[in-house]
This record gives C-alpha cells, structure tokens and sequence, in this order.
C-alpha cells in the first residue's frame, strides 16, 4: 500500500512537470524525486529484470528534467545577453 502512494505522489509531480513544460519550477522538483525513486526501484530486484530496467528508465528521465531545465535557463540567459 505503501509503495503505491509514493508511485502516485511520483506520477503526479511528473505529470505537473511535463504540464507546465515553460516552468522549470516542477522539473527541478520532479528530478531528483524520479532519480531517488528510479534508483531504489533499480536497487529492489535483479539487474536485467523488468522492474530493474523500469528503475533505470525512471532515473534517466529525472536526469533528462535536470538537463532541460538548465539548457531552458541557460538558453533564456543567452538570449538576454544578445538582445541586450
């Protein structure tokens, strides 16, 4: 029962994440909970199985929220700087 709260609280802050794709707000705060989540989801069964690579994947998309977030930032700073 547990564990199915905490796969919804997840699946939420994902969702509002991918949502407000122009707010890096949620996807700074949905990474690192899908990393954490991805990892100890990895860590729970053997290395190959399907919910070891379903862990892996989880924790490469809360990678991928981290790296959008900074290119968005990094792209915004950059555009300043020219128009400025």
């Amino acid at each position: 029962m547990d564990s199915y709260f905490v796969l919804l609280v997840v699946a939420l802050i994902t969702a509002l994440a991918v949502w407000q794709r122009e707010g890096v707000f949620f996807r700074i705060i949905a990474a690192p909970v899908l990393i954490v989540y991805g990892l100890r989801l990895a860590d729970t069964d053997t290395t190959g199985s399907t919910l070891w690579m379903a862990g892996v994947v989880i924790a490469i998309i809360g990678t991928s929220f981290i790296f959008s977030a900074v290119v968005e930032e990094l792209r915004k700073y950059v555009s300043r700087k020219k128009g400025g």
